[in-house]
């Protein structure tokens, strides 16, 4: 049985007339690979690495949700799904680049929100990766969950 790394119901977007992100997935699906991998990664996210450590990689989303003012991926370098399986290095490089990226970008207040596991996450890619949103704080900013 072939490895899943995208979840193609979750790729539907409202308001995305031209279905450019479920192309983008379903694309994706047929070569069978993870988006995240750093293998693949330029190949579909073609927004620069603003930051690197020794566990992760920090991007702006490619395809932010609708009404941020500021949607960054923290994404795991290696293949996992699970947070049990991040050391503890991993969890503090994650802190050390989250804080970086809020530095840099001069960041007073967002939320921050982790996609792990398989299903009822809501994620489209099945590879660890953390988000920070920063509101236009004209409308809420919604993301999917489950």
């Amino acid at each position: 049985m072939k490895k899943k790394f995208v979840n193609l119901k979750n790729a539907r977007r409202p308001g995305d007339k031209e279905k450019k992100y479920e192309k983008v997935i379903n694309e994706i699906e047929k070569e069978g690979v993870c988006p995240f991998c750093p293998e693949h990664l330029k190949k579909y996210h073609k927004n620069p690495i603003l930051r690197e450590n020794a566990s992760w990689l920090a991007t702006k989303n490619m395809y932010p949700y609708k009404d941020a003012k500021l949607h960054f991926l923290f994404i795991y370098k290696k293949h996992i799904s699970s947070m049990e399986e991040l050391s503890k290095k991993g969890w503090m490089e994650l802190q050390e680049i989250i804080l970086s990226i809020r530095e840099d970008f001069k960041i007073k207040g967002g939320s921050v929100f982790v996609r792990f596991g398989n299903s009822n996450t809501g994620a489209t890619v099945t590879h660890l990766h953390f988000h920070l949103v920063v509101s236009n704080n004209k409308s809420p900013v919604l993301a999917r969950i489950g």
